[in-house]
């Protein structure tokens, strides 16, 4: 899976790098194999995908051309991947937040602590579960 949980922090600049492959948020839905659930200027923003040792994220304000530097062979559907899910979670682009939106392996989320469940653990049942985690030597 080639989403990362963490992505650089966007820069701002009136005019974003140049090269690579040149692309829109509608062509990289199509090449995931998602619909694309906007229509409009917005499904077409220019995004440019450049390979590069540092991943990086250059936007231009007011929905301009976004850059996009991965560590991946531009061409690949990898380096696709991540900037459709750069663009969602970092950019925070409406359309393509919305397009992967449900889409399991675009998913940010990261479950942390113990599972909920509908009642509290008793002090025996906590110990039980500390000794199966520590067995002793």
């Amino acid at each position: 899976m080639s989403t990362e949980l963490w992505y650089p922090i966007p820069t701002y600049h009136l005019k974003p790098r140049f090269g690579g492959l040149i692309t829109t948020v509608r062509k990289l839905c199509a090449t995931n194999n998602i619909q694309c659930r906007f229509e409009g200027v917005s499904a077409h923003r220019v995004i440019r995908v450049v390979k590069s040792r540092k991943p990086f994220i250059e936007c231009a304000p007011n929905q301009g051309p976004v850059c996009i530097g991965t560590r991946y062979p531009v061409i690949s559907k990898a380096a696709q991947e991540y900037a459709l899910s750069a663009m969602a979670y970092a950019v925070f682009d409406l359309v393509a937040r919305e397009s992967v939106r449900g889409i399991k392996k675009f998913s940010q989320i990261r479950l942390v602590g113990r599972p909920r469940s509908g009642r509290i653990k008793s002090n025996a049942e906590r110990q039980r579960e500390y000794r199966e985690r520590h067995p002793p030597r």
